[in-house]
């Protein structure tokens, strides 16, 4: 409880006004419980539901993130930046989160393919219609990438430009993978 007290006030410290740092931690650590309990019940959300799971997902992370490097971004700012995150590693690790039951392909596209909750990840992965959603969602990430990328260029901080490159990066690899095989 003290370290996240630590990091809670040290980040408070570098936030703007108005900015509560405490509720991205709580939204955080929501997540993680929703995880939780998703991968309990095989939960198989709508695709307009996995949108919403991966914007609460990633934006509270983002914030923290950016918060952390004293950067005046936030995730407001890179709107597309934890969406692309999100296609790109449900795509990358399809198998590991199958197996434990944190299902990230939409009912629609499950339903559309004759799969669902209960099938196993190598009928999903080598399913015609997951690989054209996959497929698809790659693209969009990689468009994602270069509206993150230009934004980024414009912020003029190098530290954030650095890290979240990093991030960039990694994404970019994982759609160039996925989109040559």
């Amino acid at each position: 409880m003290r370290l996240a007290t630590f990091a809670i006030d040290s980040l408070t410290q570098r936030s703007v006004p108005g900015e509560n740092v405490r509720q991205e931690f709580v939204d955080a650590i929501d997540i993680m419980i929703q995880d939780y309990a998703r991968s309990q019940k095989r939960e198989v959300l709508s695709r307009e539901e996995l949108e919403e799971y991966f914007h609460n997902a990633f934006d509270p992370l983002i914030n923290i993130a950016l918060i952390g490097l004293g950067s005046k971004l936030r995730k407001n700012d890179l709107p597309s930046f934890g969406s692309l995150q999100a296609r790109a590693y449900s795509i990358r690790d399809l198998e590991e989160d199958w197996e434990i039951g944190l299902i990230n392909i939409p009912k629609e596209v499950l339903n559309k393919s004759g799969l669902h909750g209960d099938s196993a990840a190598c009928e999903v992965r080598e399913s015609a219609v997951v690989q054209s959603y996959f497929y698809n969602q790659l693209l969009i990430a990689q468009e994602e990438i270069w509206e993150t990328q230009e934004a980024l260029d414009c912020c003029g901080e190098w530290l954030t430009q650095t890290v979240l490159q990093k991030s960039l990066n990694t994404a970019d690899s994982i759609i160039r993978y996925y989109t040559s095989t």
